[in-house]
């Protein structure tokens, strides 16, 4: 932990349980979360990043199937459903027509005693298949994936590492369309610093 951020990485492994003696692992995935200053209680306002690294475990190509699910997901608050559950994409896309498109940024609001809260999923623009394909419930309760498998079959090959950025971007209060773009923003395109010598001075 630190004045900027807090940070913890966690190893996962996936393993094929059709495989014998208990099943064998296929796939490596490394988790590099940072939750930074940024607000917190008083301000309403709290944003973590999570960088994903997956890498085949074994010789052999692992064949991820196209497939609606997979990938991130997000489930919401048991509260969060029907008319108490609303949801954007950055292309205008909503629960009843946003399943299967693709978006930046995805952004879903719902209210507990009465209390809405927001929170904005965006996907980096150097992940593959940027920007990712969405799975999304159209009716009942909150539930969204990024899923980029949904674009197609998927081959990850010994040796290749495939790194997927997330930043979750949670405020309190209703979506807010210009928020959730702005939180996008940050994340994709920060300011960047660059320094230059200055020219001597003349005599």
């Amino acid at each position: 932990s630190g004045p900027v951020y807090g940070r913890f990485k966690a190893r996962h492994e996936f393993v094929d349980v059709t495989q014998p003696a208990g099943g064998k692992v296929a796939l490596n995935e490394i988790w590099d979360v940072r939750l930074w200053a940024a607000g917190g209680p008083k301000a309403g306002l709290w944003v973590f990043d999570l960088a994903s690294t997956h890498r085949c475990a074994t010789e052999s190509p692992l064949l991820l199937l196209e497939y609606r699910y997979g990938g991130l997901g997000f489930r919401g608050a048991k509260e969060w459903k029907d008319s108490n559950y609303v949801l954007l994409t950055s292309e205008g896309k909503t629960k009843k027509d946003g399943h299967g498109t693709r978006a930046r940024w995805c952004a879903q609001s719902g209210a507990i005693d009465g209390k809405w809260s927001t929170v904005v999923i965006s996907c980096h623009p150097s992940n593959e298949r940027f920007p990712e394909n969405m799975r999304i419930w159209d009716s009942g309760g909150a539930f969204f994936s990024y899923s980029p498998v949904q674009a197609g079959d998927w081959t990850f090959k010994p040796g290749e590492t495939h790194v997927f950025r997330y930043r979750f971007y949670i405020h309190e209060g209703q979506l807010d369309k210009e928020v959730a773009e702005r939180a996008w923003a940050d994340f994709a395109e920060p300011p960047q610093v660059k320094l230059e010598a200055a020219a001597p001075a003349k005599a």
